[in-house]
């Protein structure tokens, strides 16, 4: 275990740890990523969380959020958007991918590029992975192929 100070230790009863439930088990998170797991008696510097009851796992990652919590994501100001990341949070996922629905392209654009710079900030809330759209293209239909049938 490396040493390292101002770490949040999360103590529970049970944990999900692989593909096996044990416990009681402490977490060490530092900077907002889980740096060790450890039984009984392991410890860091910094505050303590026991949890009384529950078993402790990792974050849920949600690939698809059309918007959530009332925030449409295809038109969100950043306040919005970082209120539904928070809210996400409460729910249990810690990261997502969020969905741009139909738009004007220019306004999807602006959005992909609003999305993409909350990637890997650190003010709070569910990480934003990346940024996808979905819905019909504004581009003229091409045919799959211009052979004849016959």
């Amino acid at each position: 275990m490396r040493q390292t100070d101002g770490v949040l230790t999360l103590t529970a009863p049970a944990a999900l740890v692989g593909a096996t439930v044990s416990g009681p088990t402490s977490v060490f998170v530092d900077g907002g990523r889980i740096i060790d797991v450890g039984g009984p008696g392991s410890a860091y510097p910094g505050d303590h969380v026991a949890l009384g009851s529950g078993l402790l796992t990792a974050g849920l990652v949600d690939l698809q959020v059309n918007g959530c919590f009332g925030v449409d994501f295809t038109n969100a100001t950043p306040h919005a958007r970082l209120e539904a990341r928070r809210a996400l949070l409460t729910t249990g996922v810690t990261a997502f991918v969020p969905t741009l629905l139909t738009a004007p392209l220019e306004d999807l654009l602006a959005q992909v590029a609003s999305w993409g710079a909350q990637v890997d900030d650190s003010v709070g809330g569910a990480r934003v992975l990346a940024s996808t759209s979905r819905g019909r293209s504004s581009r003229p239909r091409v045919p799959a192929h211009t052979g004849s049938s016959g």
